[in-house]
């Protein structure tokens, strides 16, 4: 069977859930909050990315969600990973999602201007290492984007009979692909928006790669929440 046949059977064979959790959602919360910025309301655009602080609004605290979920659920497969080797990647994936959490909460130097009332304008240094420059931003971006290419649409279709289990392990279902297409569909529209002159707050001016960010985040919440499914099935499997 080709890619394209796998791609196109795997589509046709998931469950209205399934087509609602891999493509549906991402899309639907990533065009949503771009159209309340662009062109909603001034209440609209705050809940979305606040003018005194974005790190505040509800694009950045979903992107937090995400990573703290992702965080949890790599201590349950840590806990109950029985081969060494997955474990040690396990705990790797562990300390770079709360080094990623830590990163978008600014090491928590937001919270403490929102309570001193200091706005973002007003202490415009940057604390964390992702806004240090437009070129570590695209080396830690173009860095997901890779791990999403190797292992979300490559490794999918590689045949493994004879690669090590971990490999196995780590490889999720070609359901994935629709959440990678999301990525594309949801990084372009705020582009488009802009282009068209919206009023909005500022708030998000030169940051409009929150929206794709937004979604790498939920394309690895998906992978870590089919490992623990496969897990879980796994650890059933062996009790049966």
């Amino acid at each position: 069977m080709s890619i394209f046949q796998r791609v196109k059977t795997t589509f046709l064979e998931m469950t209205w859930r399934e087509h609602l959790l891999y493509w549906v959602l991402p899309i639907s919360i990533g065009w949503i909050l771009a159209l309340m910025y662009f062109a909603g309301t001034p209440w609209m655009q705050n809940i979305v990315a606040p003018a005194f602080n974005r790190e505040l609004g509800l694009l950045e605290n979903l992107e937090n969600i995400l990573l703290l979920i992702v965080i949890l659920i790599s201590i349950s497969l840590f806990w109950n990973a029985e081969n060494f080797i997955m474990k040690g990647i396990i705990l790797l994936c562990f300390f770079a999602s709360v080094f990623m959490l830590l990163e978008e909460m600014d090491y928590g130097n937001h919270l403490i201007n929102y309570y001193k009332g200091i706005s973002l304008q007003e202490d415009p240094v940057n604390r964390n290492f992702h806004n240090q420059g437009k070129n570590t931003i695209k080396i830690m971006m173009w860095t997901g984007y890779a791990i999403i290419g190797l292992f979300i649409l490559i490794m999918p279709h590689v045949k493994k009979n004879n690669l090590p289990f971990w490999i196995k392990n780590l490889t999720p279902s070609v359901k994935l692909h629709f959440t990678v297409i999301s990525l594309l569909l949801v990084s372009r529209l705020p582009h488009k928006l802009k282009n068209m002159n919206f009023e909005t707050n500022k708030s998000l001016s030169g940051n409009l790669s929150e929206f794709e960010e937004f979604v790498i985040y939920y394309i690895f919440f998906l992978f870590f929440y089919e490992m623990i499914s496969k897990q879980r099935k796994a650890t059933l499997k062996t009790a049966a």
